[in-house]
C-alpha cells in the first residue's frame, strides 16, 4: 500500500452520527446518503485505489457533520428544557447517555476482537504498541498517544496497527465532552449572540494553529491534534447556529436553480478535493481543510433546508443503508485490511480487495444490527438496560476492556519490546538452521530483503549444518542511524532502527559468530543527526556520514575476529504488483538516474571498505536479480518474477534464492 506521511497516515474518518436522532429531529435521508460518500471514501483511500488521493478527507466531511447534528440537537435540548423546565444536569445526563449509547457498544466489540488477535493470532512485533494504542482508544486519548509516540497516522499503510484510525474518535469524544456544557449554559443565558461569536473564533484560532503547526514542519501534530483540528467541528456547529436563529418576518425562499447550484457547486468542490488534495502537501494546512469544511457545511444546509431527500443520488436506498451502519463499517474497516494482507490470505488486488470489502460490511452488519441498535433502543427483547443499569455498565465495560487488552498484550511483552530485545538475540531457540555447534555460525544482518528470506535460509543453513542468528530488520539500515523519509519527517521503523547496534553487539558477544553476513541497501536513505537536523540522501553531509558510519559499523563488525561478507545490493527491478507496478513513476520507485546514483555510490562504498579492511570480502547476487545491469528488468524463474514488487523475492522462490545466497556466504 502506498506510504503517506503528513510530514504517514488514515485518515481515517470521525464516528458517524446517529441515522435518527433521539431527540427527536426530524429525520433527513440525505445526511446518511452523505455519511457513506464520507465513508466509502475513507475506505477507497485506504485501500489505495486510483483517484481518490483526498480520500482522507472523508475524516473532515464526518467532522463537520458531526459538529452540526450535535449542536442541532442541544438547540432542539434547549427550546424544549424552557419549555418543560428541566435542569441543565438533566439535560446533560441525557445527552450523555444517548452518546453513550451509540459509540461505545461498538467500540467496545471491536477492541475485544482485537485483543483477541493480540493474544492468539498476532506476531509479537504487530502489537509492540498496541497496549498503549488500545488504553488511548478505551479512554478516547488515542490522538494524543499516538502523537506522544511520533507515530503518524499515514504511518498506517506502512506499518499498520489495527487501532490506528481511533485517533478521530479521540477527538469526537473529547469535543462531545466539552461543547455540550458550553452550548446549554450560553443559551441558557440568553447568549445565543455570544455562543455564536465564541464558536467562530474557536474555528479561527484553530485554523490558524494548524497553519501555524504545519508551518513548523509538525505535520503529525497539525493532523492528528485535537486543537488543530477542531476547527472542522466548529463550522458545523457554526452552520447549526446560524439556521437555527429566529426568524423576523418573512424570508424569500432560494429559487429552485439556486438551490440546485448551491449543491451543484459544494459538490464539485467536495469532490474535486477528494481527487486532489494531498496530506503530503501544505494545501491541506493552509486553508484547504478550513475551504472543504466550509463546502461541506453549505452543502449540509442547502440539503437539510431544500433537499432533505437526497435526490437520486444521496437517496439512493443502498447508499442511505450504507450511512446507517457508517460507524460500525469505519470501525471494522482499517482492521480487516490490516487483517486480510496477501501473507494471510495469499490474495492480491482486486480479489484481496473484495475480500476485505466482504468481511467489513459483514462485521459491520453485524455490529449494527446484534449490538448497537438494540442498545440503542434499551436493550434486547429479554434483557433491558435502563439508565440506572447503563451507568453502571459504562465504567465496568471500560475497565474490562482495558484489562484484557493489558492482558493480551503484556503477556507477549518480552518479546515485543523495541521489535526485537537482546533477551530474545541470546535465547538459544532465537538461532535458526542447525542444531549443531560443529558448524560455522553466521550473524546476518541487513533489512527487509534478508529478513523476509531468512527462514528459508535457516532451512538452506540446516542443510550446510549451519547455524544463523537472524538480525534484520525490515526498514534499518546495519549502521542503526535515526532514518527519516523524503520530507525530513521520521522513517517509520526510526527508534527501532537506532537500537540494531546495540542488538548486534549483544549477538557478537553471546555467540561469538564466524561470519557476519550484511546485506542492506537502507544506507541510501536520509538520516537525522545527533542534533536533530535532516541530512537528505544524496547530499554531500549524507555521503560524508553515512560513509563513516559504514566504515565505523564494518570495523565494530570484526573487532572481535568474525569475518564480514558484504551483499552488494541489487538496484530495484521493474515491478509487476503493488504501487510500484500502478505508480512506477512515483518518487518511491521510479528506477531513474538517482536512484541508481544512490545504488552505485552505495556499492561502491562498500567494494572500497572490502578492498581496504582486513577480513572483509563481497558477495554478489547480481547474476540471479539483475543480470543486465541497471535498469533492472523483470527477471523469472518458471514464469514467476523474482522481485515482484521490485525489491523482495517472491515468496515462491524465497527458498530457491536462500539456496543460492547459502551457498555463496559459504564459499565465501
Amino acid at each position: 500500500m502506498r506510504s503517506r506521511s503528513p510530514q504517514s497516515v488514515p485518515h481515517q474518518s470521525a464516528a458517524p452520527s446517529s441515522t435518527k436522532d433521539p431527540a427527536g429531529l426530524q429525520y433527513v435521508p440525505a445526511l446518511d446518503g452523505l455519511r457513506a460518500v464520507a465513508v466509502l471514501a475513507v475506505i477507497a483511500y485506504h485501500l489505495d485505489w486510483p483517484l481518490i488521493g483526498g480520500g482522507f478527507l472523508g475524516v473532515d466531511l464526518f467532522f463537520v457533520l458531526s459538529g452540526f447534528l450535535i449542536t442541532a440537537i442541544l438547540l432542539k435540548t434547549s427550546r424544549h428544557r424552557f419549555a418543560q423546565a428541566r435542569s441543565l444536569r438533566s439535560d446533560l445526563a441525557v445527552f450523555y447517555l444517548r452518546r453513550t449509547r451509540r459509540l461505545l457498544p461498538a467500540l467496545t466489540l471491536l477492541l475485544l476482537a482485537v485483543s483477541a488477535w493480540a493474544a492468539f493470532v498476532a506476531l509479537p512485533e504487530q502489537i509492540t504498541n498496541l497496549q498503549s494504542q488500545g488504553l488511548g482508544a478505551v479512554f478516547y486519548v488515542s490522538n494524543w498517544v499516538f502523537i506522544a509516540e511520533d507515530r503518524t497516522y499515514f504511518e498506517a499503510f506502512t506499518d499498520p496497527s489495527p487501532l490506528q484510525h481511533t485517533w478521530t474518535l479521540a477527538i469526537e469524544e473529547q469535543f462531545y465532552l466539552v461543547w455540550p456544557v458550553v452550548v446549554l449554559v450560553f443559551l441558557a443565558r440568553r447568549h445565543r449572540s455570544w455562543l455564536i461569536g465564541g464558536s467562530l473564533a474557536i474555528a479561527t484560532t484553530s485554523a490558524v494553529l494548524m497553519w501555524m503547526t504545519a508551518s513548523s514542519g509538525a505535520l503529525n501534530d497539525a493532523y492528528l491534534g485535537t486543537f488543530t483540528r477542531v476547527h472542522e467541528l466548529m463550522i458545523g456547529a457554526l452552520a447549526a447556529l446560524l439556521i437555527d436563529r429566529p426568524r423576523r418576518g418573512q424570508h424569500r425562499q432560494p429559487s429552485p436553480r439556486t438551490t440546485a447550484g448551491t449543491i451543484t457547486v459544494s459538490a464539485i468542490v467536495i469532490g474535486a478535493s477528494m481527487v486532489l488534495l494531498s496530506p503530503q502537501g501544505l494545501a491541506y494546512y493552509h486553508g484547504g481543510s478550513v475551504l472543504f469544511s466550509v463546502m461541506v457545511a453549505i452543502l449540509i444546509v442547502a440539503l437539510v433546508r431544500h433537499r432533505p431527500d437526497g435526490g437520486a443520488i444521496l437517496g439512493n436506498p443502498v447508499l442511505r443503508w450504507i450511512g446507517v451502519i457508517s460507524y460500525g463499517l469505519y470501525l471494522w474497516h482499517w482492521p480487516m485490511i490490516v487483517w486480510l494482507t496477501p501473507a494471510t490470505t495469499s490474495l492480491e488486488g482486486l480479489a484481496l480487495d473484495g475480500l476485505r470489502l466482504m468481511a467489513m460490511f459483514a462485521a459491520a452488519v453485524v455490529s449494527f444490527y446484534a449490538i448497537e441498535k438494540p442498545i440503542r433502543h434499551g436493550g434486547w427483547q429479554h434483557l433491558k438496560i435502563d439508565a440506572r443499569t447503563w451507568w453502571w455498565a459504562v465504567p465496568t465495560s471500560m475497565a474490562v476492556t482495558a484489562t484484557l487488552l493489558v492482558a493480551a498484550t503484556s503477556s507477549t511483552s518480552a518479546d515485543t519490546a523495541e521489535a526485537s530485545p537482546a533477551s530474545r538475540v541470546a535465547a538459544a531457540d532465537h538461532l535458526l538452521g542447525s542444531t549443531s555447534t560443529d558448524g560455522p555460525t553466521l550473524l546476518i544482518v541487513g533489512d527487509s530483503v534478508p529478513q523476509e528470506v531468512m527462514p528459508a535460509l535457516g532451512e538452506a543453513a540446516a542443510a550446510a549444518d549451519a547455524q544463523i542468528i537472524p538480525l534484520a530488520f525490515g526498514g534499518c539500515s546495519v549502521v542503526g542511524l535515526f532514518q527519516i523519509e523524503p520530507d525530513g519527517s521520521p522513517f517509520t521503523w526510526s527508534r527501532r532502527c537506532t537500537d540494531t547496534t546495540a542488538l548486534q553487539d549483544a549477538a557478537l558477544v553471546e555467540h561469538s559468530p564466524d561470519t557476519v553476513v550484511w546485506y542492506s541497501n537502507r544506507e541510501r536513505f536520509g538520516i537525522r543527526s545527533d542534533d536533530g537536523e535532516p541530512i537528505f540522501n544524496g547530499t554531500p553531509q549524507h555521503r560524508r556520514v553515512m560513509e563513516d558510519a559504514i566504515w565505523d559499523s564494518a570495523q565494530r563488525l570484526t573487532a572481535g575476529g568474525a569475518n564480514l561478507l558484504i551483499v552488494q545490493p541489487a538496484p530495484k527491478a521493474q515491478a509487476t504488483i503493488g504501487l510500484c507496478a500502478r505508480e512506477p513513476e512515483s518518487a518511491n520507485c521510479a528506477a531513474g538516474s538517482t536512484q541508481i546514483e544512490s545504488f552505485t555510490w552505495l556499492r561502491s562504498v562498500y567494494s572500497r571498505v572490502a578492498a581496504e579492511l582486513p577480513r572483509v570480502n563481497l558477495i554478489s547476487v547480481d547474476d540471479v536479480l539483475c543480470p543486465g545491469g541497471a535498469p533492472c528488468g523483470v527477471e523469472e524463474i518458471d514464469g514467476i518474477p523474482i522481485r515482484p514488487d521490485g525489491v523482495h523475492i517472491a515468496n515462491d522462490l524465497e527458498p530457491w534464492f536462500a539456496e543460492i545466497l547459502m551457498q555463496r556466504i559459504l564459499d565465501a
